[in-house]
């Protein structure tokens, strides 16, 4: 199974200090730290007041957030004409977890990074991928430009490299039995159908059986559920571990059956060219996806403005944003809000409005990642004589290893400067506790994180580093615990609370992809337009 998404959650950041680094023949790199900001992320917990001078705008609709379900609401509004709407994002860049930096090397992700082949019954989501040239325009084939290349993945086990990331290389028979006994229980449920004629799991979520029998596996945690049916190979866990911070940002005691199950069971898209086991790439990630969702009304889109109250004003709204380095206040009049934010940044901004038990917060747990960009010379591939794969994993690691992000550009032999993409989820804690260390930490501390696991599968390779960016998101994804996906708290919010005011953000669906924040986007659109 191929590692899935980063996707979501708009994130502000500041550059910290830039430290040099030897290595020990002396040779010397920049390491940088971006790390969320507070003077932005954290002033909605300050009291409001209304300021004095307020510039004065007027909008249909507003859309708050510019993430992918923002951005994916926007899209669906200017695809069905509707012109007089903005979208406003803290953030000066527009897509949340799905942006992008780049360096000598060229494009790199800070964030999500690929899409698995889409499955076919969402037909919003097939139109805006024809419209990015994802997707032919028959519908039969996908782009094989952007279809990852062979060879995909790897994973470091005992000391050398195995192709794929399940574990193969020194298993005995017992275990080798029941990897293979896991994944047909995972074909099972993916070709099984419930009572009410829908699959069991789906993409998006919202399309899978709601079986009670199925929907009960959201009460447990995913470990319960392997307890129960015999798997405790150490191979197996440690891969499904794997797998749930690649999605999740947790592990198999943290997560909901459901959830664990729905990574392996809910896609079955096919297209003419393509395998199950393909990945749609490209070496900016999902920010390739960002830039198609936003192009048609780019101009409608404010970047660095905080929404920082929302009240009901006459047959409409009234929302305050700030903007620090304008430093000016706005105060915007709509008819029509859509919040496309996390639900702790909603309950801020609209607790005066919003019932008191509008929902339960303490469900709502969001990891944190850190995310490592390392610029590569080209003499570092002459060196190592292999090779080069997409991904990278090392067995019995806490990361989920590096992709490499010019692996799309196809060529006999490397060269040039090149791009390692770094994922470590911080999951060995609570994900407050861990969002405080992360905070904590200097680039010389994520360095030598970094260096913990990446050393052990390349020992030579910092001779052959130029630079090192580090990016801290302190509340990366949502965890999908138990009783969330499924719970009493994701349907409140499809109720009307408040007449034309609606929410778009894949908190509310309870897993992090970038199929659920299109999906959460569009709905909320096509519910706006029609109140």
């Amino acid at each position: 199974m191929k590692r899935r998404s980063f996707i979501r959650n708009a994130s502000l950041f500041a550059i910290a200090p830039t430290f040099l680094v030897a290595c020990r023949r002396g040779h010397v790199y920049p390491v940088s730290l971006e790390g969320n900001n507070s003077n932005r992320g954290h002033l909605i917990r300050e009291k409001f007041t209304i300021p004095e001078e307020l510039v004065e705008l007027q909008h249909k609709i507003v859309i708050v957030g510019g993430g992918v379900s923002g951005l994916s609401a926007g899209w669906a509004l200017q695809k069905a004409g509707e012109t007089d709407f903005m979208v406003a994002e803290l953030a000066d860049q527009l897509g949340g977890n799905s942006v992008s930096g780049s360096n000598a090397a060229g494009k790199y992700p800070w964030g999500a990074h690929y899409l698995p082949i889409p499955n076919r019954d969402y037909p919003p989501l097939l139109e805006f991928l024809k419209e990015a040239r994802v997707i032919s325009q028959d519908g039969k084939e996908l782009n094989s430009e952007y279809l990852l290349h062979e060879p995909m993945e790897r994973l470091y086990i005992h000391g050398k490299w195995q192709e794929g990331l399940v574990p193969s290389f020194g298993l005995n028979k017992n275990e080798a039995l029941e990897i293979q006994r896991f994944f047909s229980r995972m074909n099972q449920f993916k070709d099984a159908q419930g009572n009410d004629g829908k699959r069991l799991f789906a993409v998006p979520l919202e399309f899978s059986s709601h079986d009670p029998e199925i929907l009960q596996l959201d009460q447990i945690t995913f470990h319960d559920w392997l307890k129960e049916n015999d798997f405790e190979s150490s191979f197996l866990r440690w891969y499904l571990d794997y797998c749930m911070r690649d999605d999740y940002g947790g592990l198999v005691n943290s997560v909901s059956a459901w959830a664990g199950i729905h990574y392996f069971a809910s896609r079955y898209g096919k297209f003419e060219n393509t395998e199950e086991s393909h990945l749609l790439t490209w070496p900016e990630g999902n920010s390739f996806l960002v830039d198609s969702l936003k192009k048609p009304y780019l101009s409608k889109c404010e970047t660095g403005w905080i929404a920082r109250h929302i009240e009901v004003f006459k047959d409409g709204f009234k929302i305050y944003f700030q903007n620090l380095e304008q430093k000016k206040n706005y105060s915007v009049i709509a008819q029509k809000v859509i919040l496309a934010l996390p639900v702790n940044v909603i309950s801020r901004i609209a607790k005066d409005i919003l019932p008191q038990d509008w929902l339960d917060k303490s469900q709502y747990l969001h990891s944190p990642w850190m995310v490592g960009n390392i610029l590569i010379n080209s003499d570092f591939f002459h060196s190592i004589n292999e090779e080069v794969f997409w991904d990278n994993v090392m067995y019995s690691g806490k990361s989920l290893g590096y992709v490499h992000t010019k692996h799309q550009l196809i060529q006999t032999k490397m060269a040039g400067k090149t791009t390692f993409t770094w994922y470590q989820p911080l999951t060995d804690d609570s994900p407050s506790a861990e969002r405080k260390i992360a905070h904590k930490n200097s680039p010389e501390d994520w360095k030598r994180i970094l260096f913990s696991e990446l050393k052990r599968m390349h020992p030579e390779i910092e001779n052959y580093i130029e630079l090192i960016e580090f990016k801290i998101w302190g509340h990366g994804i949502i965890l999908p615990i138990p009783n969330l996906i499924w719970g009493k708290n994701q349907q409140q919010f499809r109720k009307e609370i408040i007449p034309n005011l609606f929410f778009a953000h894949t908190d509310f669906s309870g897993i992090s992809i970038f199929e659920q924040a299109f999906y959460q986007g569009f709905e909320a659109a096509t519910r706006t337009m029609s109140a």
